[in-house]
């Protein structure tokens, strides 16, 4: 799950 925070992805690359 791509989550946006602050406008930066913070999310794991690897779960896409």
């Amino acid at each position: 799950m791509a989550r946006w925070r602050l406008g930066f992805l913070a999310a794991d690359e690897v779960d896409g």
